[in-house]
């Protein structure tokens, strides 16, 4: 499959949807000084809430389609709180449907196979964990992700599954999709291994 259309597709989507989780996690981070310099000034209570709003082009009023407890914010944003947790699932839904509807049956055409032929155990495990993260409530089975076996180290069998960054890294390494750049953060912006991060630009 390698050096295929269909290979450079999937290379291409693969980095989107790692850049999509990077950059939003990211921005969580920035988030969550906002909401809590916000409260630190407005000192909000129980009752208050934060909207998510838009305004329609041509229409002067505010269309309010999410809201939460604006004590709960810096909390929901933290590191491994409810968004990001709620990102890294849906990353694994969102991967593995492309997978199997779009670039699996890409894949047997150009192979020549039957797309029950097209079998790459990565895609295997993920299909498992996404089934616990949608049929089990996020937790680990036995008869699901339970019975991974490259990815075995994401999950504990009766635990919550959590996607993060390194598991991201780890999922973009097995494609060979990973580059190692230079010590310097300051420099670069790239992941290090103490869990610091920012964006990194080409010059």
């Amino acid at each position: 499959m390698n050096g295929s259309n269909t290979h450079e597709e999937w290379c291409d989507f693969l980095n989107l949807s790692a850049l999509t989780f990077g950059v939003t996690t990211r921005a969580l981070d920035r988030g969550k000084i906002y909401f809590s310099e916000y409260m630190d000034k407005s000192t909000p209570t129980e009752h208050n809430q934060t909207h998510i709003a838009i305004r329609k082009h041509g229409d002067s009023r505010m269309y309010i389609y999410a809201k939460w407890p604006s004590l709960q914010l810096p909390d929901l944003m933290s590191s491994n709180g409810v968004v990001e947790k709620a990102l890294g699932r849906q990353w694994v839904v969102n991967v593995f449907s492309f997978w199997e509807d779009v670039y699996r049956p890409k894949f047997a055409s150009e192979s020549g196979l039957s797309v029950k032929e097209v079998i790459n155990p990565i895609m295997g495990d993920l299909r498992l964990i996404r089934n616990d993260i949608v049929h089990h409530s996020s937790i680990s089975s036995k008869p699901n992700s339970g019975r991974c076996t490259v990815l075995k180290e994401w999950v504990q069998v009766g635990e919550e599954i959590e996607i993060n960054e390194f598991k991201i890294l780890d999922f973009m390494m097995h494609w060979g999709l990973v580059q190692i750049g230079p010590e310097s953060v300051e420099q670069a912006g790239l992941f290090k291994g103490d869990g610091s991060s920012a964006t990194d630009s080409d010059s």
